[in-house]
């Protein structure tokens, strides 16, 4: 069972402060992509493999536009080549993440399951609970949290400061048709949903920059439910100090909130007939390539979107 790991970044700086503090527990993934947004710098880190942007254009050629650039949803690029590697689970964190508990803990959730049965009130055997017989159930995409600073965006950033999350002892479902905000910092899939990850291109010559996570996750979900996969979230917790900056996340987010409060609901209006993970992605592709473009999104960047998604499903094995 190999269990790899996707990093995106562009600072220097924070990648060895990530490796110093993940090889002090010891390394726990079998083998680590990192994506540069940038020129490779040249590291040489155990278990791993970096790429960048030359890397992107030689691989995808024509195709490579598909794939952010000065963004983090430059981290799609770490989610194929993690599944081309042979990964059974796929682990994505920024490199500004570290430890704070057992991070294999996302590997035994997407693959020995979770119960079935929840307490409503963690810690506490209600009534009604069963005692032994709590059922299984196998999520394909399981979203970590954060102990430090949670991932907030730039207004709740400059509000609540470094407010920390409390730890839940329960991973959850979510239910179908409903919606979580899908982060790239802590998440982790089974390789047969690593097709529906598709972070959605942004940064570089788009109008949009950091929903290429939440934008993905949508689609992510609103795929999941019509599979009849499960999405949980929860434990595992890494601890997240935050090196981006408030008010310069607060200029790139701006462009993006009109149009994410309508991305959601034209993805849940599509009417869907594939029933493979592939051939969804490309429906997906299709759909939005031909339906209008909801209110407050950019016109043009919808459509580029579209195309975006048909040729990323087409890089995935219907297997």
């Amino acid at each position: 069972m190999k269990f790899g790991l996707v990093i995106p970044t562009n600072r220097p700086e924070s990648l060895l402060s990530f490796y110093e503090k993940w090889l002090a527990v010891g390394l726990p993934w079998d083998e680590v992509h990192i994506v540069f947004d940038g020129k490779n710098p040249g590291f040489d880190f155990p278990k791993t493999i970096i790429h960048d942007w030359t890397t992107i254009e030689e691989t995808l050629g024509k195709d490579n536009w598909i794939i952010s650039r000065k963004d983090g949803g430059i981290r799609s690029f770490g989610i194929l080549q993690a599944y081309r590697s042979g990964c059974d689970v796929i682990h994505l964190l920024d490199d500004d993440c570290y430890p704070d508990g057992d991070i294999l803990l996302h590997k035994r959730i997407l693959t020995e399951g979770i119960s079935r049965w929840v307490s409503p009130a963690p810690g506490i055997h209600l009534r009604g609970m069963p005692y032994k017989n709590l059922g299984q159930v196998t999520p394909v995409i399981n979203l970590g949290l954060w102990s430090g600073v949670p991932d907030v965006d730039a207004v709740h950033q400059l509000i609540l400061g470094e407010e920390s999350i409390p730890h839940s002892g329960d991973t959850r479902l979510v239910p179908r048709g409903q919606y979580i905000p899908i982060s790239g910092m802590n998440l982790a899939f089974r390789r047969e949903a690593a097709v529906l990850l598709y972070q959605p291109v942004m940064g570089l010559n788009q109008p949009y920059r950091r929903f290429d996570d939440i934008w993905g996750g949508i689609v992510a979900k609103r795929l999941c439910d019509e599979l009849g996969w499960s999405v949980g979230y929860g434990p595992p917790y890494i601890h997240h100090i935050r090196a981006s900056n408030a008010f310069t996340n607060l200029v790139k987010e701006a462009p993006g909130i009109g149009a994410n409060e309508h991305f959601w609901e034209a993805v849940q209006n599509f009417s869907l007939t594939a029933r493979t993970a592939v051939s969804l992605v490309q429906e997906i592709g299709h759909c939005i390539s031909h339906t209008k473009c909801p209110p407050s999104i950019d016109v043009d960047y919808w459509s580029r979107l579209g195309r975006a998604y048909s040729i990323w499903g087409g890089l995935f094995d219907e297997a």
